[in-house]
C-alpha cells in the first residue's frame, strides 16, 4: 500500500510541474519581448529628436539665406545708386546746351553739346533755316551779335591748321560736316568736331571767352581756307562766353 501512495504523489508532482513551466503557463511575456518594446520606443524618440533638429537646421539655413539675399540686394541697390550718381555727375560735367538764333534773333532750337573721347558732338533739331546744305563750324569766341555774327571770330583752330578735311594742311578743330536742311526748313543735327573738350585745360571751349556754333549760308567745300567758301553766317549759338 505504501508503494501505491508514493506512485500517486509522484504523478501529482509531475502534473504540477508541467502546468507551471509549459509554453503557455500564465501567458506572461518573456524578457526578450520587453527589451524589444523598450528599444523600439527609444528609436522612435531618437527619430523624433532628429527630425526636430533637422527642421531647426533647415529653418536656420533659410534665415541665413534670406539674410544673405537681403544684404546682396541692398549692396546692389547701393552700388547702382552710386553708379547713377557718378554717371549723372560726369554727364553734368561733359554736357551742356546752346540756344541757336537767326540773324533777326528768332529762336531756331536748342542743341546738346557732349564731350566724347576728346571730341565734341552737337545734336538736336533746328527749325527755320533755308533748305539745302549749310556749312557749320565752331568759332573761337562766345559772342553772337546779330545780324552778321562777326563777333564770333574766326574758326576755332588751336592747332594752327588750315580749313577743310580735304585740305592737306587742315583741318581746323572746329570744322564739321555740312548740315542738311529739309524742304520744311528743319534739320536733325548730329555733327562732331575733330577734337577738343568742354572744360579741359587743353583745347577747352568753355574757357573765359567761350565759343560759338555758327551755321553758314551755303555748303562747305571742305578745302578752301579759311571757311570753305560757305558764305555768310546765318545762325549762331553761344557756348559759354556771353
Amino acid at each position: 500500500m505504501r508503494n501505491h501512495f508514493l506512485a500517486g504523489a509522484s504523478a501529482l508532482a509531475l502534473l504540477v510541474a508541467c502546468s507551471t513551466t509549459g509554453p503557455n503557463a500564465g501567458q506572461s511575456p518573456t524578457p526578450g519581448d520587453s527589451t524589444l518594446v523598450t528599444r523600439t520606443d527609444s528609436i522612435a524618440r531618437d527619430s523624433a529628436g532628429a527630425m526636430n533638429r533637422t527642421d531647426s537646421a533647415a529653418a536656420a539655413v533659410r534665415r541665413t539665406r534670406d539674410s544673405i539675399l537681403n544684404a546682396a540686394r541692398t549692396s546692389v541697390d547701393t552700388a547702382a545708386t552710386a553708379a547713377r550718381t557718378t554717371v549723372d555727375s560726369i554727364a553734368g560735367n561733359l554736357t551742356t546746351s546752346i540756344q541757336v538764333r537767326s540773324t533777326t534773333g528768332r529762336d531756331l532750337g536748342t542743341l546738346t553739346v557732349t564731350e566724347v573721347a576728346q571730341a565734341l558732338s552737337f545734336s538736336g533739331t533746328l527749325r527755320g533755316l533755308p533748305p539745302g546744305l549749310h556749312g557749320v563750324h565752331v568759332h573761337m569766341a562766345g559772342r553772337c551779335d546779330a545780324p552778321a555774327f562777326t563777333s564770333a571770330g574766326d574758326h576755332w583752330n588751336p592747332t594752327g591748321k588750315q580749313h577743310g578735311t580735304e585740305n592737306a594742311r587742315g583741318p581746323h578743330l572746329g570744322d564739321m560736316s555740312n548740315l542738311t536742311v529739309g524742304a520744311d526748313s528743319s534739320a536733325s543735327v548730329l555733327v562732331v568736331t575733330r577734337g577738343g573738350t568742354l572744360r579741359g585745360t587743353t583745347n577747352g571751349l568753355m574757357d573765359g571767352d567761350g565759343a560759338s556754333f555758327v551755321v553758314h549760308a551755303t555748303a562747305d567745300d571742305y578745302r578752301t581756307d579759311p571757311s570753305g567758301s560757305s558764305g555768310d553766317r546765318i545762325a549762331c549759338g553761344v557756348l559759354g562766353g556771353k
